[in-house]
């Protein structure tokens, strides 16, 4: 394990004690002063054939002030997973998407840090189809999530998750889930929920078709 100073732009090898893990394409996230890995994968015998790959849902913690590793004990563990996204809000770790065995997915999850739990979150609107490697980044308490990929299609779509809407976001959720009419609504309104109303609608073709 390796830190880079941002002063002097060295990186510099960091001896920990504990076990680290030893596993490809997880998610590192911080949470005050410890670091999360969730997910990826591992394999015993070093050959990586899919047959043999494991798909880890342990979280592995790094005490940043001690620097030791440990292995929490965790309820409702979302199933083991790789190429995912993993972000923090409010202290809380969520983990979006990612692939497993064949399968791509588009389920969240959060993590209490404080009860060891998971807990698999609840949406409204139309979620992204699964996907994998796309990225999630978080500015104040909108989620904002783009592109990704699965077998056949690379994504170039962008997703908003915002965990504190204000009156008008949910306003036009309304609009749309009772089908009201918008002729009367500013310009700028009805085109916002047209674009809501399409992304939708395509996301509902791409899904079922």
């Amino acid at each position: 394990m390796s830190s880079l100073d941002l002063d002097t732009f060295t990186w510099n090898y960091i001896v920990t004690d504990g076990m680290p893990p030893d596993i490809a394409h997880s998610s590192l996230s911080i949470i005050y002063e410890t670091l999360y890995v969730f997910g990826g994968t591992s394999d015993k015998e070093g050959q990586y054939e899919e047959e043999e790959v494991v798909y880890e849902n342990q979280i592995v913690c790094l005490d940043l002030r001690s620097l030791t590793w440990s292995r929490p004990v965790t309820k409702n563990a979302p199933i083991g997973r790789r190429c995912h996204s993993a972000f923090v809000f409010n202290k809380y770790l969520y983990v979006f998407g990612g692939y497993t065995r064949g399968t791509y997915l588009n389920d969240l999850h959060t993590y209490n840090p404080v009860t060891r739990e998971w807990t698999e979150v609840s949406t409204h609107g139309a979620p992204p189809c699964p996907r994998r490697r796309q990225s999630c980044n978080l500015v104040k308490s909108q989620l904002f999530l783009f592109g990704g990929r699965n077998f056949i299609e690379i994504f170039t779509d962008l997703f908003v998750l915002d965990f504190s809407p204000s009156l008008k976001v949910l306003t036009k959720f309304v609009i749309i889930k009772h089908g009201m009419s918008t002729t009367r609504l500013p310009d700028r309104m009805q085109k916002e929920i047209s674009d809501m109303t399409e992304n939708i609608s395509t996301r509902n073709q791409m899904t079922t078709g």
